[in-house]
């Protein structure tokens, strides 16, 4: 598979747009706030290009982690017999 700057552009602007819209990526959050302030990130972005014609694409992708939160945990202890919990000190 062969990726031009053009392409590399337009999925890291799809990148930091998809990182801003949601608030559960904190953690891909700062780490594109580090690429960015690290220095110029066009020079960055010909230096992928430059890996990856080197390097097959394929062998990159196969080092991507995965990361998976949950958006909600369930409460299980929210309703016992339809009725709602209460604590009171009485």
């Amino acid at each position: 598979m062969k990726i031009d700057m053009q392409t590399l552009k337009a999925a890291y602007k799809k990148l930091k747009s998809y990182v801003y819209e949601d608030n559960t990526l904190l953690h891909l959050r700062i780490a594109l706030a580090k690429f960015e302030s690290s220095g110029d990130v066009e020079s960055k972005l010909d230096a992928i290009i430059a890996y990856l014609e080197l390097n097959n694409i394929d062998d990159y992708l196969e080092k991507v982690d995965l990361l998976v939160l949950p958006k909600k945990i369930a409460d299980r202890h929210e309703h016992i017999d339809n009725s709602p919990i209460l604590y009171t000190n009485e």
